[in-house]
């Protein structure tokens, strides 16, 4: 009968994969959630796998925001606030250069964007909508 998989051999083998399936975020949640709780650990492993993997399952991204939220907001003082350092963390680990591969909701075309020291890449093309797509034309007379 094999081992259960350790969290550290998970880590390693989705870094050097770059990739993370739904089966994979299952097996983190698991391990992350064993105790009920999430500890410093784990949230620096789910940073780390976030900027390491390029091709992420929805279901890692439910779980990242999730866990994440769990111990910096609820499981670290103060509670129910992000604290100084805990901000920091989050700013220097999500806050970095990356890509986002996407697509237009409304019209499924695809979308890439690089984001250079914090700035969308090429700026032209990004906006941001408060409404949904759907919405657009419900008020066209008042706009």
């Amino acid at each position: 009968m094999a081992q259960p998989l350790r969290i550290d051999e998970l880590n390693e083998t989705l870094r050097a994969s770059g990739r993370i399936e739904s089966s994979h975020a299952m097996q983190l949640r698991r391990l992350i959630y064993a105790n009920g709780t999430v500890n410093q650990e784990a949230a620096r492993l789910l940073l780390g796998l976030d900027r390491a993997c390029s091709k992420k399952d929805p279901g890692f991204a439910k779980l990242y925001v999730e866990a994440l939220t769990d111990y910096f907001v609820w499981q670290t003082e103060p509670k129910g606030y992000v604290s100084y350092d805990g901000a920091r963390l989050l700013i220097d680990n999500i806050g970095a250069d990356g890509h986002i591969s996407s697509s237009c909701p409304d019209c499924g075309e695809p979308i890439e964007i690089d984001v250079v020291d914090r700035r969308p890449e090429p700026a032209e093309d990004v906006f941001h909508v408060v409404v949904p797509a759907r919405s657009w034309w419900d008020d066209i007379v008042f706009t």
